[in-house]
């Protein structure tokens, strides 16, 4: 069963998205936390196979997630969700993230 960890400080986000995904529980391994070092921490401990994670996020913004996904864990597969990013962060995510979708 792959994992898949979803990453936002919006705890509105978080809820929807696991409202939405919640009919594939019994297909996916599914994984909600709010922040990226909070899911450094989780992979660390539990792993994951599939990261989306927002971009403005206090704290680890999803830029520097990303890149620190790609240097220690570069099988996970990397996915940039948000509805706004600066120009630069955005710029940088994509360099290492290996899609954007738009929220």
């Amino acid at each position: 069963m792959k994992r898949v960890m979803f990453i936002d400080d919006d705890p509105n986000m978080l809820g929807g998205l696991e409202r939405m995904l919640f009919d594939y529980a019994d297909e996916w391994d599914l994984c909600f936390v709010a922040g990226g070092q909070q899911a450094l921490d989780k992979i660390a401990a539990d792993g994951a196979d599939v990261v989306v994670t927002d971009m403005r996020m206090p704290g680890m913004g999803g830029a520097e997630l990303l890149e620190r996904l790609q240097a220690e864990h570069p099988s996970i597969a990397r996915i940039v969700l948000s509805g706004h990013a600066e120009t630069e962060a955005l710029t940088r995510a994509l360099m290492v993230a290996h899609t954007f979708l738009a929220k």
